[in-house]
């Protein structure tokens, strides 16, 4: 019998690793995940920082993956936050059209959609969409916030 259970045992660790398995689960870390080949986002300094933040009911939220988030932990109505879709070749159009219409809102990107695996917006500094300034105002943890 204990032959059969260690042999059981033996086969079931052949096919699969214990690390690759228990890492995505109980790992925290930012970045890229060799088991499950995904690239996870830390989202807890942006939350925390939004924490802080006085965000006026007029304000509107362009995101890629933090929208969400927006809704579950700050109510966010849903027509308040639009999608940044980087493989949208006219993305860029899309979010003037976003910033000329409304007054103040945020822009909420994460680095592999914002210039690492297409072109995107500065990670620091102040640029321009349109004829508003755009102000950088966290880049953490490969969480670029920016507000105008």
């Amino acid at each position: 019998m204990i032959f059969f259970f260690i042999l059981f045992f033996a086969l079931i660790f052949q096919f699969f690793s214990i690390s690759n398995v228990f890492y995505p689960i109980t790992s925290d870390a930012h970045g890229y995940v060799k088991p499950t080949n995904e690239y996870h986002d830390k989202l807890r300094s942006t939350l925390e920082f939004f924490e802080k933040q006085n965000i006026s009911k007029e304000d509107i939220f362009i995101t890629t993956i933090f929208g969400n988030v927006l809704q579950l932990a700050f109510d966010t109505p849903e027509d308040r936050i639009f999608y940044y879709s980087y493989k949208d070749k006219n993305r860029f159009v899309y979010v003037e059209s976003i910033v000329k219409e409304h007054d103040s809102g945020w822009i909420i990107l994460d680095s592999g959609r914002n210039g690492k695996w297409v072109k995107g917006y500065p990670k620091e500094g102040n640029f321009t969409i349109g004829n508003k300034t755009i102000q950088t105002i966290q880049n953490k943890e490969g969480i670029q916030v920016y507000r105008w």
